[in-house]
């Protein structure tokens, strides 16, 4: 176990990610599908959606500390 800013980095490293990857991955997920359905469009870019996707995977499990100012 950790002690002080050690631990809170380590509790919100976790924390943030069960957020992030449960609500906000599954929310995007349903934007992606629902959004072009009801404007009967197709999604703009297949390509930015990928992008969009890795991004998400690499870059958010660097948000967690923004909890701890």
């Amino acid at each position: 176990a950790f002690s002080g800013v050690q631990d809170a980095l380590t509790q919100w490293w976790y924390g943030h990610n069960a957020v992030g990857f449960f609500l906000t991955a599954g929310f995007l997920g349903m934007m992606y599908y629902f959004v072009p359905k009801q404007v009967n469009r197709p999604v703009y870019s297949y390509r930015l959606s990928i992008i969009h996707f890795w991004a998400l995977i690499f870059l958010y499990i660097w948000a967690g500390p923004h909890h701890l100012h």
